[in-house]
């Protein structure tokens, strides 16, 4: 049945969805911050920007989840979920246009007039007037120079639009995966048979975008050449729309008698000692996929990697996932389940962020980025096929926004804000550098507690189960 679940028919929403919506992260995400960068935001305020944004993501992913499992409208909120965020990208790039033009000619007003008044009167004295230098560039690693009050305004408009778009485009991970897993646990498949077109989209998305972004010429000084990676990702979200819409099986039967409320069930769930340590280690790998996501580009830039080098080193990563989803199912069973493979993942993101501290050419990336297929492959696919297990019915998709809550909204908070402090202050190498210890630390930790509890755990509760067999299946001789 897994041969035939990757072609069966009743599964191509569930590819098709992976594929548009990681298409759509592909052309986005890993261009962000340069994106910021290049308007103008020093790289602590795009840090800022994207830890903020995703504490909005974390409330909108814990009312949406609750909502859906209240309403059991998973398809409706789905849909409007899409809808909004295309709406959403599509308008963010010309917020920024507008604030940059506006802000760029009425300060170069005030600049002109404070140069006429200065020329007329003392021309040969200084008073300690600053003028500040107001200049639109889109040549290669270079970003525009702005004022810096100007910057502080674009500074809190984006914070606060990339605050709403993330307040409803992060939930659409934890929906599409809750629908997908419910259909593979129907039809007998296996999830990494599905996830793999994730990969492939973000690999062709973030291609086309380092592309597109070095064709892109805007003809205009407040526009940045990274605008282009808006235009890329439009034809896909429309995709993402329609096999949404034919994804057969999006509402989850429920029993009608009265249960818990749901936020009191999601408590109890999650105030497990065993719940804590997963969760806690989906947010320790999600800092790292943040740090990697919106540093690394930063770091290539600085020894001047082209667009398109860019482009292919996290495409090099997606082709890592491409090849691992596929067997995630196997090789978690083959290293000994769920604990093992997060402290795989984890060890991989130490050796990859060593290799970053080492590397003094920008194409030497690409061999680390292979380790992405541990570190976020055999990752994912555990952590989505564990929370199936464990969540209970009537809070399924509340604790798969829980899950992305922590990977996307915490780790990327942890990440972006975090990340950028330490790479604007340390620089790149330190940062790698710390990051690499602090994972190798994790990773010991895990293994620790999974060889001293839980396969203990595990041991002897196969041992219980073979003395029940045994008393099952031996004469009962105590009437003789």
């Amino acid at each position: 049945m897994e041969n035939q679940s990757f072609i069966y028919l009743y599964l191509i929403p569930s590819k098709a969805c992976y594929l548009c919506l990681y298409w759509f992260i592909g052309c986005v995400s890993p261009f962000q911050n340069l994106y910021f960068l290049s308007v103008g935001l020093t790289v602590t305020q795009a840090g800022i920007i994207s830890g903020v944004r995703l504490i909005a993501a974390a409330l909108g992913l814990l009312f949406v989840g609750m909502l859906a499992d209240y309403t059991k409208r998973y398809k409706a909120i789905l849909l409007g979920l899409i809808f909004i965020s295309i709406i959403n990208y599509t308008v963010f790039p010309w917020i920024i246009y507008g604030t940059l033009k506006t802000g760029i000619e009425t300060d170069a007003q005030r600049v002109d007039f404070s140069k006429k008044n200065l020329s007329k009167n003392v021309s040969s004295l200084n008073y300690g007037i600053s003028i500040p230098e107001i200049k639109a560039s889109n040549t290669t690693n270079s970003y525009m120079k702005i004022s810096d009050s100007l910057q502080l305004k674009l500074f809190l408009i984006t914070t606060a639009w990339a605050s709403v778009i993330a307040s409803t485009s992060v939930s659409l991970t934890g929906f599409i995966d809750s629908f997908v897993m419910q259909e593979v646990t129907k039809q007998g498949a296996t999830y990494g048979m599905q996830r793999v077109f994730g990969p492939i989209g973000y690999m062709i998305g973030s291609f086309l975008s380092g592309v597109f972004c070095d064709l892109y010429e805007p003809g205009n000084p407040y526009i940045s050449k990274y605008t282009a990676v808006f235009y890329v990702f439009l034809p896909v979200m429309i995709g993402l729309f329609v096999a949404a819409y034919f994804h057969k099986k999006a509402k989850i039967e429920r029993e009608n008698k009265k249960k818990e409320s749901i936020l009191k069930t999601l408590v109890k769930v999650c105030q497990k000692f065993e719940i804590i340590v997963f969760l806690l280690t989906i947010l320790l790998i999600g800092n790292c996929y943040y740090l990697v996501n919106g540093y690394l580009l930063v770091f290539l830039e600085e020894m001047k990697a082209t667009k398109t080098a860019m482009g292919l080193t996290v495409a090099t990563s997606s082709l890592s996932e491409i090849l691992i989803f596929p067997l995630s199912s196997k090789l978690q069973k083959l290293i000994g389940g769920l604990y093992p493979s997060l402290a795989a993942a984890t060890f991989s993101y130490a050796l990859r962020f060593m290799l970053y501290y080492f590397i003094r050419n920008p194409w030497l990336a690409l061999p680390a980025q292979l380790l992405q297929a541990i570190g976020f492959g055999l990752f994912w696919s555990a952590v989505v096929e564990n929370t199936e297990k464990i969540a209970p019915k009537e809070i399924k998709q509340t604790l798969f926004n829980v899950v992305i809550i922590m990977y996307y909204s915490f780790g990327g908070i942890t990440g972006n804000i975090g990340g950028g402090a330490v790479y604007e202050y340390y620089g790149g190498r330190k940062l790698f550098l710390f990051c690499s210890i602090m994972c190798c630390t994790w990773s010991s930790m895990l293994l620790l507690y999974y060889m001293k509890f839980l396969r203990a755990d595990k041991q002897n509760n196969n041992k219980g189960n073979m003395k029940q067999e045994e008393a099952i299946f031996l004469p009962d001789h105590s009437s003789l």
